[in-house]
């Protein structure tokens, strides 16, 4: 496998990825290795980044721009549905996977929606199961506590009698 250095695509690079993926447009499935063996200038991830830019963009070619109203459908499905992209972009067909997650995160940074989604039932089942640990463990550790001290009481039990048995053979052995 040949060093790939990352350099500008070319028109000619650009027409070549173009035609390959035409090729392959009847099963919409693309085998990214082989496209990059026939370029022989560029990754499996750089042909798939630059098919994204050619072809999930706007008609214009421009990058897509964001209204408040698809912000807001994509953080209400990434709630409904968190980190399931596949779902969330059945209702952004031109945009690619990719897009939706780079933009959810840099809404994410915004503090436009939170990363995570809460959900108060979710809160609530966590500090339900938080509170029956802790009673598990408090439970736990009073029986140890008892369970330790009967222990403790058998051993100094035995310790006497095996003191007493001591003695007892040390007398009989002594006539």
């Amino acid at each position: 496998m040949s060093t790939r250095v990352y350099t500008k695509w070319t028109q000619k690079e650009k027409s070549l990825l173009k035609q390959l993926v035409k090729q392959h447009s009847d099963t919409n499935k693309y085998n990214w290795i082989e496209i990059s063996d026939i370029i022989h200038t560029r990754t499996p991830r750089q042909c798939y980044d630059q098919y994204i830019l050619l072809f999930k963009t706007d008609k214009s070619g421009e990058r897509h721009q964001w209204n408040n109203e698809e912000e807001h459908t994509l953080t209400t499905l990434f709630k409904q549905n968190p980190y399931n992209w596949k779902t969330i972009q059945q209702n952004f067909k031109q945009l690619s996977i990719r897009q939706l997650k780079n933009k959810y995160n840099q809404l994410a940074r915004t503090q436009k929606c939170q990363l995570i989604p809460s959900n108060s039932n979710t809160d609530t089942q966590t500090e339900s199961s938080l509170n029956s640990v802790q009673n598990v463990y408090k439970m736990t550790e009073k029986e140890l506590s008892e369970e330790t001290n009967e222990q403790m009481q058998k051993y100094a039990l035995q310790q006497s009698e095996l003191g007493e048995l001591a003695q007892f053979l040390a007398s009989y052995l002594d006539l």
